[in-house]
């Protein structure tokens, strides 16, 4: 499986992606605004951990897909956009995101982000995702703004993000808002 956009292409990860994972996720400005379920400072195994353990399991078990993100024109991996399963009864999931440091700038995650959001609701159940960020990450909730989520509001984070910040900044998109602004989808 894989997602063409016009600059990129996304496809699942795997194993092999932990080096370049290790490389990037754990860096200072990445870890940030990250929560605190991720270690900070990230361990020397955390992507083979992560990959392993948490996200081929939950692929494999349909609760989530993660994407590393490719550009075309070098094939050159930037990052990544996960969406996780967060209630099968209501099809609620949430979406996170990533992009390693070099890269940021050049609308990449929009383009990436926007296009996993296409592919949840039309090859799931989804009928809503929620998202998050650290207020100060105005770079992420810029990209939410422009795909059309709306503000759920403030809600604390405790413990606090890795930056120290203690409020989070939470956002939806339902299936039929996407539909409104984006254009129909059909599960696949």
């Amino acid at each position: 499986m894989k997602i063409e956009t016009e600059r990129l292409y996304l496809r699942p990860v795997n194993i092999a992606d932990a080096p370049f994972i290790q490389q990037h996720f754990g860096q200072p400005d990445v870890l940030e605004y990250l929560p605190p379920e991720v270690p900070n400072p990230y361990p020397a195994d955390g992507a083979k951990f992560y990959l392993s353990q948490i996200i081929l399991p939950a692929m494999e078990g349909k609760r989530a897909m993660e994407f590393m993100i490719h550009r075309k024109e070098d094939d050159a991996p930037i990052g990544a956009v996960m969406v996780e399963q967060k209630d099968a009864s209501t099809g609620e999931w949430r979406r996170g995101f990533w992009m390693a440091s070099e890269f940021r700038g050049n609308r990449y995650m929009e383009e990436a982000s926007m296009s996993v959001l296409h592919w949840l609701f039309s090859h799931t159940e989804a009928t809503r995702v929620v998202t998050g960020n650290a207020p100060s990450n105005r770079a992420s909730a810029r990209i939410k703004e422009k795909q059309g989520f709306l503000p759920l509001g403030l809600r604390v984070q405790l413990p606090p993000f890795h930056n120290g910040e203690t409020q989070a900044e939470y956002w939806e998109m339902t299936r039929e808002r996407f539909q409104e602004i984006h254009g129909r989808v059909d599960i696949l």
